[in-house]
């Protein structure tokens, strides 16, 4: 403070601003920097003159723009005491009663306590403003903007004031409430401490997100006295109390005030009255078996009552949360009260719908139908059920799943109806979508079936006429010549007649697949004859055939005709596509993911496949080597009818192979007991 005092002699205001500022910072650690605001009369606005340090003005002037926002500066203006405090720092007034002269703007590193130097401070350098200004010779007595204002509104302000005081004075809740958005726009002291909110979070709230199981049609009632309500706290407790609101103007605008107080103390001595009741009549006629029985009423009502309350909570939250849009109606037919997923549904506000006809809300293509078999359904006592489309407020027709249902008393008497709907709109496009595929995947199979029974007759007839001739021909005395174009004739034939059989046995699979039986066969001697029928042909290529089969018999659930023809066609491959080495056939049983499973083993030392080959042997007429050029004859149908064959019977094949060492391609079937 003696720094100050010793500064305050110098007559240039630039070098008493620097001098000051440069004094304050330095004389305390907790002061980040200061600031000089000074009042310019002509555009009255305040200017930033000086600041130490000037590492960063724009910051400072930011938050000094932000105490003038928030009303800090203006009150300061009228305060008789000329320091403000705030989380940010200290304002100290530069002012005579005649003049406002500016601000010096302390910003601090953390919220800066009292200190009753800086009111000595406001004195001194207002002082010193008002014989600088004499100085120069300006009129000091005139009255700025800032004090004519002051002048004009001290008495309203005042007024304000004091209202404000007495309405934070009132041992009752009082919140504003705007009736159009429903929102709450001002709160006093007491909706705080009831509330255990702050004003800034009560403003803005929705009044159904404070009042719980109450609701008010604000366009049809203009007073509601003394309804008891639920009033939600910010730790998620209720509190019963008594409410009442009315209709209010303020200037030309209408709101809805809600006084409110807590009834819990009554509530408890409601209580507490009931069990001094008890106590007392227990004295009178403590030996008598009817007051016992009446004590017991009491307390089961008691119960019941508290009981009831928190299921009427527990139902309000189900059905205000509930992912289904949910409507009630009265016995008229009007809407009495629709969930927060109405709107989402159908585009209709809660205020849009209350009090209306629900079949004037709720628009289907049918409503004349629908509302018939609704009312028929509920006097039967049962529950109506049906997909059908409801219009929303854009016009647009929706599918919905919609239920109704009768909302009936203790006394069995329906008082209102429960509608729920469910949005099914991507259900019932998916459905479409499937029916149009059914119908697509019907044609095509009719189409495939006629194809294949015209091949059968077509193609086949003549074709086991060709053969026939050409055997005739080969076993005629015939010259080399014309006997080596015959014996081509006939082996083309049989190709084709192969492929032809091949392209009909996989007609007949998928045509098999709902109606094959399986029974319990042994596998041990399907595998030996499959043997016995490819060893020949594998030794007229130089091939070794090997045989392992154990010592027990396997027992699989198959069609013989099936396994034998799958496994034959794994066998020919083998055999196809070995050029030298061995074909090994071996079988046995193992446990696999908790499972028994009967396991054949077809080995080659062949071409192999290549690992990005593997998935595609297995497709219908696709080979690892195909086009013109190929190496080996077929029509890629072989492994395709195997591995149908064998998930029909409820196994598959599994296939391990390197690109010129071999393949091993394994059947898995599930084993049986014998």
């Amino acid at each position: 403070m003696s720094d100050i005092i010793k500064i305050i002699d110098c007559d240039e205001r630039d070098l008493l601003f620097q001098s000051v500022s440069k004094s304050l910072v330095n004389t305390n650690e907790a002061i980040k920097q200061c600031a000089f605001f000074i009042h310019d009369n002509e555009i009255h606005d305040f200017k930033l003159i000086k600041i130490y340090p000037d590492n960063d003005p724009g910051e400072i002037g930011s938050d000094f723009e932000s105490l003038i926002e928030d009303g800090i500066i203006a009150d300061l203006i009228n305060s008789e005491y000329p320091v403000s405090y705030s989380k940010t720092g200290v304002v100290i007034r530069l002012a005579t009663k005649e003049y406002l002269y500016g601000f010096i703007f302390i910003k601090c590193f953390k919220e800066p306590p009292p200190d009753d130097n800086y009111a000595a401070i406001s004195k001194l350098l207002s002082l010193w403003f008002d014989n600088y200004h004499k100085r120069k010779g300006w009129d000091t007595h005139k009255k700025n903007i800032v004090e004519q204002s002051y002048d004009q509104n001290r008495a309203l302000l005042e007024g304000i004031q004091n209202l404000r005081n007495i309405l934070d004075s009132i041992q009752a809740g009082i919140v504003l409430v705007n009736p159009e958005t429903q929102r709450i726009e001002d709160a006093n002291s007491m909706t705080g401490k009831l509330t255990g909110l702050s004003k800034d979070d009560l403003i803005g709230m929705k009044r159904e997100e404070l009042f719980l199981l109450n609701s008010w049609d604000y366009k049809e009632f203009g007073k509601l006295l003394g309804t008891e309500s639920i009033l939600k706290r910010k730790d998620g407790n209720v509190i019963p109390v008594i409410l009442t609101e009315e209709k209010i103007k303020l200037g030309t605008e209408t709101f809805i005030l809600s006084t409110f107080s807590d009834i819990s103390e009554q509530k408890k001595l409601e209580d507490e009255l009931l069990e001094l009741k008890y106590q007392l009549e227990q004295k009178v006629e403590e030996r008598t078996k009817e007051l016992k029985t009446a004590y017991d009423k009491l307390k089961s009502e008691m119960e019941a009552r508290s009981k009831l309350e928190k299921e009427k909570l527990k139902l309000y939250y189900a059905i205000y949360q509930s992912p289904v849009a949910i409507v009630i109606v009265d016995m008229e037919g009007k809407v009495d009260y629709v969930n927060p997923k109405f709107y989402d549904l159908t585009g209709f506000y809660y205020d849009d719908v209350i009090g209306k006809r629900i079949a004037d809300v709720v628009i289907t293509d049918n409503n004349a139908t629908y509302i018939e078999e609704i009312i028929e359904t509920i006097k039967q006592e049962k529950v109506w059920r049906k997909d059908i489309r409801i219009k929303k407020n854009t016009g647009e027709f929706i599918w919905v799943s919609a239920s109704v249902s009768g909302i009936v008393n203790d006394r069995g008497k329906v008082t209102h109806y429960l509608a729920v709907y469910e949005d099914i709109s991507i259900k019932k496009k998916a459905e479409e979508e499937i029916i149009r595929s059914k119908e697509k995947a019907e044609e095509a199979a009719r189409l495939k079936t006629s194809l294949l029974a015209n091949m059968s007759h077509e193609f086949r007839t003549p074709l086991i006429g060709i053969l026939g001739f050409t055997e005739f021909l080969l076993e005629d005395d015939i010259n080399e010549e014309t006997k080596e174009i015959v014996g081509d004739i006939h082996s083309a034939g049989k190709r084709l007649l192969n492929t032809l059989d091949s392209v009909l046995q996989l007609s007949e699979l998928e045509s098999l697949s709902g109606y094959l039986q399986l029974s319990k066969s042994s596998l041990n001697g399907l595998i030996k004859k499959q043997y016995d029928y490819f060893y020949p042909i594998a030794a007229a290529k130089g091939l070794q055939v090997k045989l392992n089969l154990p010592e027990f018999d396997l027992h699989s659930e198959i069609d013989n005709n099936l396994f034998t023809r799958a496994l034959g066609n794994i066998i020919d491959n083998a055999i196809k596509f070995t050029s030298k080495g061995e074909v090994s056939i071996s079988a046995y049983s193992i446990e696999k993911e908790g499972h028994e499973w009967n396991v054949i083993s077809i080995a080659d030392t062949g071409i192999g496949v290549d690992e990005n080959d593997k998935e595609m042997i297995f497709q219908e007429f696709r080979q690892a080597s195909e086009g013109h050029k190929r190496n080996y004859e077929g029509t890629g149908l072989g492994l395709t009818l195997s591995k149908k064959m064998i998930e029909y019977m409820k196994g598959y094949i599994s296939l391990e192979s390197q690109k010129g060492k071999g393949s091993v391609f394994n059947v898995y079937l599930p084993a049986v007991e014998d």
